[in-house]
């Protein structure tokens, strides 16, 4: 997985949205993070079913970004 291209604190974790491959297949990961109290570093929370997270293959990309303008556009209306 590369560097992260979003990340945002909430309710004690990091998540984080970035580009992933697995097996030659490119999806966007959005995963949880948690802080690891020895070395203080954010590592991924994993490792059992119930994980906090998702894959999003490729081929589902258009309708994802598409769903985020939508609701880019709803919340600058409801801003004002």
């Amino acid at each position: 997985m590369t560097g992260a291209a979003f990340e945002m604190e909430y309710r004690g974790h990091l998540w984080r949205l970035s580009f992933s491959e697995y097996r030659g297949q490119p999806r966007l990961a959005i995963w949880a993070h948690y802080r690891d109290r020895e070395t203080g570093e954010w590592k991924p929370c994993g490792g059992k079913r119930e994980a906090p997270g998702f894959i999003v293959p490729a081929e589902r990309q258009p309708e994802l970004e598409a769903a985020i303008i939508a609701i880019g556009a709803q919340l600058r209306s409801a801003s004002g």
